[in-house]
């Protein structure tokens, strides 16, 4: 049995508004270690199901 890839791409627009979003925190965090000497740190907390489809298919059986 071949294994079907599968990828989900985002519309345009939000792929666009992601990449507006990621160009001002690096303007951002530039700014700040010009002025600090420092770069800023970040926590990132994730919870729940970060499951694939490929695992969701398999697993739902």
């Amino acid at each position: 049995m071949e294994r079907q890839r599968t990828t989900a791409l985002p519309a345009e627009a939000e792929l666009a508004r992601q990449m507006e979003y990621i160009r001002e925190i690096r303007q951002e965090n530039d700014r700040y270690f010009a002025e600090t000497g420092k770069h800023k740190k970040f926590y990132s907390l994730a919870m729940g199901c970060q499951m694939s489809i490929t695992f969701y298919k398999k697993y739902k059986s």
